[in-house]
Formats: structure tokens, C-alpha cells, sequence
């Protein structure tokens, strides 16, 4: 099998995962949605008694959540990342009896490390900014399991209507948002490799 095939087949899978991954987490949330709106059919005025009441599973449900809803755009990114790798750096060490191992962590991950500090900055920022997951799937419940601070600036702000509490949080989020990138910038130098430094 060729390089292009093997390529266009992994293409598709990554996709296909994605696709997988966003409509098995979107689906029955929709579902839920359905539930609580309809009044004429018995079947979906029923609730839903496999969705357990359970601190540790809202946990992964949110982040799984919140996961699916970042996977495409990192996906395309990384897939953009791995086609501008240099074909002749695999040629290269191929030709000096490179294992696939050793070229992977020696030319693809130091070619794709824009790629990873870029990705790494965002999913820290909205991880840190996160609010529709735990809102949608669980308003923070329960005993307060999902409650992050995006949760805690809505509820202060526009529940209570705090708004100096509220305000004082998203500053919070802010400096501690500041102070990762920052952190992140400083040491990028080490780790961060550009296509076009000597």
C-alpha cells in the first residue's frame, strides 16, 4: 500500500473518530432536550434513568463534553502540521537506518511543536474559560462536581446579580490565564522549534 493511500485512509479515520466522537456526546443531550419539551408522547416523557446521579461520571460526561467540542479544530491542525513536514527529513533518515520510532520523536514531533504550543495555549485558555459544558449537560451539579469558575462568574453575576463578585472572578480567570501563557512563552524557547531557524 502506498504513502498517499495509507494517508488519505488515515485522513478519513480521523474524521470519521471525530464525527463519532461528537455525535455519541451530542446525541443524547439532544435527547434530554426532546424529553423535556415534549408533552404528547409517553416514550419521551419518561426520564431518563441511565443518566446516573453520580459526581464522578458528570465529571467525565462534562469533560467529554467539552473535549468533542475542541477535537475538530485540533484535528485539522495537527493534520495541516503533518503534510508540511519535509518528506526528504524521513528520506534522510530512512536512508541512515532510522527506526520509524526515532523518527517520529527526532523529526515529527520537533517539526509539529508550533503546532503543539499553539494547541496547548488555546485548550488552556478555554479550559480555563469553560462554561457551556458544565452549564449544559449538569448547571453545576451535582454537589457542585462541575462547578467551575465560569459556573460560579454566571451564577454571581447574572443569578445573584454580584456583579463586583463576578467582575473580581474574571479577572481572576484573566491574571491566571496571563500568567500560564506567559509561563508558556518563556519556556517555548526550549522546546519550540521554527522551520525557518538556523
Amino acid at each position: 500500500m502506498s504513502r498517499k493511500i495509507k494517508k488519505r485512509i488515515g485522513r478519513v479515520c480521523l474524521y470519521l473518530m471525530v464525527f463519532v466522537i461528537v455525535l455519541t456526546v451530542v446525541a443524547p443531550f439532544g435527547w434530554m432536550v426532546i424529553s423535556s419539551i415534549s408533552t404528547k408522547a409517553d416514550l419521551l416523557q419518561r426520564p431518563m434513568r441511565w443518566f446516573p446521579k453520580n459526581p464522578s461520571f458528570e465529571n467525565y460526561s462534562a469533560l467529554l463534553f467539552g473535549t468533542s467540542s475542541r477535537t475538530t479544530d485540533a484535528a485539522s491542525q495537527f493534520l495541516a502540521a503533518l503534510k508540511n513536514v519535509p518528506a526528504d527529513l524521513y528520506e534522510a533518515a530512512e536512508i541512515d537506518g532510522a527506526s520509524k520510532v526515532k523518527m517520529f520523536f527526532s523529526i515529527t514531533v520537533p517539526q509539529i511543536t508550533p503546532i503543539i504550543f499553539f494547541n496547548l495555549i488555546m485548550q488552556t485558555i478555554q479550559a480555563l474559560q469553560n462554561f457551556t459544558s458544565a452549564f449544559v449537560i449538569t448547571d453545576g451539579g451535582p454537589m457542585k462536581a462541575t462547578y467551575v469558575l465560569g459556573m460560579k462568574l454566571y451564577k454571581e453575576g447574572f443569578s445573584y446579580f454580584k456583579m463586583g463578585y463576578a467582575s473580581a472572578i474574571s479577572w481572576i480567570i484573566f491574571i491566571v490565564i496571563m500568567l500560564i501563557t506567559l509561563v508558556l512563552f518563556a519556556t517555548s524557547k526550549w522546546w519550540v522549534f521554527y522551520g525557518d531557524e538556523s
